[in-house]
């Protein structure tokens, strides 16, 4: 289920055709950015340049329909062959944001990762920004899992109530206490 070829400098490099298939969303700036991850050289997860912006951060329906949109972009896209300066280069930190490095990026937004499988399931999970606005690591005890069954509209839901949850834990709004959840 795996394509193997070799680029232009003769690496193998890969593009996984199967399951689970991983999406970035990014919140700040008054925007949300959604961004697919595919499988690049060394078999390892890169976030590919392709993605869409949601300008309207309330609006369910257009954020769901965007993460599909990203599925679908997952399901046709090529081998991500491009070398470390130019996905530098292509970086959503750069090039959807006015950000002028990753560090400030890093400040500026919340990310909140989704997780489709094969059997249509999806895991919503938030992440924290780690020490020093070095990049962000997962939050497993805020997971939401959502049933194959549900619609653009629940998932939009799903990545807004994570944001908001974040957004809360960031400017220490006291929150009750929340777990892993099925919806």
């Amino acid at each position: 289920d795996e394509i193997e070829k070799n680029d232009v400098l003769h690496r193998k490099v890969c593009r996984e055709k199967k399951y689970p298939y991983r999406i970035s969303l990014y919140k700040g700036q008054g925007q949300i950015i959604v961004v697919p991850s595919i499988t690049g050289i060394g078999w390892s997860y890169v976030e590919m340049a392709w993605h869409r912006k949601v300008l309207d951060v309330h609006n369910n329906i257009n954020l769901g329909e965007k993460l599909l949109e990203a599925l679908e972009q997952i399901r046709v896209s090529p081998v991500d062959a491009r070398t470390a300066k130019e996905r530098e280069c292509d970086s959503i930190s750069v090039t959807a944001t006015t950000c002028k490095t990753y560090k400030e990026f890093n400040k500026a937004y919340l990310r909140c990762g989704a997780i489709c499988y094969e059997d249509g399931t999806w895991v919503i999970s938030q992440t924290r920004r780690l020490s020093g606005n070095k990049g962000y690591g997962g939050d497993d005890s805020t997971l939401i899992y959502l049933p194959s069954t549900v619609t653009t509209e629940e998932l939009g839901n799903a990545i807004l109530e994570s944001f908001e949850e974040m957004e809360q834990f960031y400017n220490k709004v006291p929150q009750k206490e929340k777990g892993s959840r099925i919806v």
